[in-house]
C-alpha cells in the first residue's frame, strides 16, 4: 500500500517536522531553547539559559579545587550533551541523570588514588 498512499504516520515527529518544514531527511531535536521558547517565549529562553549557566558554574567552582577533572567529566558529559543537543532541561535533570551528578560531584575526594 506505500506505493499507493502515503502514510506519514510511520515516522517519527522529529522526521515529520523535518519533511514538512525543512525539506530533509534527519531529525529535528530542540534541545533546552525549544521548550524554554515553547513554554514562555522569549523570557523562557532566557530562564532556560540562566538555569543552564548555573549549573555550568557550580560544576565549574566545585572542579577548580579537585586535582583529577577526569572523574568530573565521566560525572558529567553524558547529561550535558543530552542537554544540549536534544533534550529538556526538566527532562536532563531527572530521567539523564544531571541531578545526580550534581549531587555526586562535591563527593569526589580532592585528590584520587
Amino acid at each position: 500500500m506505500n506505493k499507493i498512499l502515503n502514510y506519514p504516520f510511520d515516522s517519527s515527529i522529529g522526521e515529520l517536522i523535518s519533511k514538512n518544514y525543512f525539506d530533509g531527511d534527519g531529525l529535528v531535536n530542540s534541545s533546552f531553547f525549544g521548550t524554554g521558547f515553547m513554554h514562555a517565549g522569549y523570557f523562557g529562553n532566557i530562564f532556560y539559559s540562566i538555569i543552564v549557566g548555573l549549573i555550568f558554574n557550580y560544576i565549574d567552582n566545585h572542579s577548580k579545587y579537585k586535582k583529577d577533572n577526569f572523574l568530573f567529566l565521566g560525572c558529567s558529559l553524558a547529561p550535558i550533551l543530552n542537554l544540549i543537543t536534544s533534550a529538556d532541561l526538566t527532562t536532563t535533570l531527572i530521567s539523564h541523570g544531571l541531578l545526580i551528578s550534581l549531587l555526586l560531584i562535591p563527593l569526589i575526594p580532592e585528590e584520587v588514588k
